[in-house]
């Protein structure tokens, strides 16, 4: 008779726990739930169209490739950490692409910059910082300026000048 193993395993790392968040099967109809080895998968799709597709502008792109509700995939960024890591590439990967665009003039500046700081925490920095000077400027700068000048004795240089109608 075989012998029976009484020693536990040691569990691998990996989850196969299903997340709340399903995600509907269009060929059913009916939603199923979707594991985190499944979140890594898209995870790693996502890095990898990020890199890849010259045409890849938004990550917004991504969700509507693959039929994901855009809530859906941040309640799984929110819950799956290498996702979470995997969407910052994928932001720093984009924006890097839509910046070369705008130097290149491949893409229109005002359009491709509309929504660069979402992308570039570069451009969110600079974009806040001259923010923050133009306020100041503002606030600083505000109402009407009086400018009291003392009078300046008689000399050479300046000659005591009569203005009309005054005594």
């Amino acid at each position: 008779m075989a012998k029976h193993s009484t020693s536990k395993k040691k569990e691998t790392s990996v989850r196969t726990q299903p997340l709340e968040n399903p995600r509907l099967n269009y060929f059913f109809m009916k939603e199923e739930p979707v594991s985190d080895a499944a979140i890594e998968r898209y995870a790693d799709m996502m890095l990898e169209w990020a890199k890849n597709d010259p045409d890849a502008l938004k990550v917004s792109q991504f969700f509507g490739i693959h039929d994901i509700p855009t809530s859906t995939f941040y309640d799984w960024k929110d819950r799956n950490p290498y996702l979470a890591k995997c969407y910052e590439q994928v932001k720093i990967h984009i924006g890097n692409r839509r910046f070369m665009d705008i130097y290149r003039g491949k893409a229109d500046r005002y359009v491709a910059t509309h929504g660069l700081r979402d992308y570039c925490d570069e451009w969110k920095r600079n974009e806040d910082r001259r923010e923050a000077v133009k306020k100041e400027s503002q606030t600083a700068g505000s109402g009407s300026v009086t400018v009291v000048m003392q009078p300046v004795d008689n000399s050479d240089l300046v000659p005591k000048h009569e203005i009309e109608g005054t005594d």
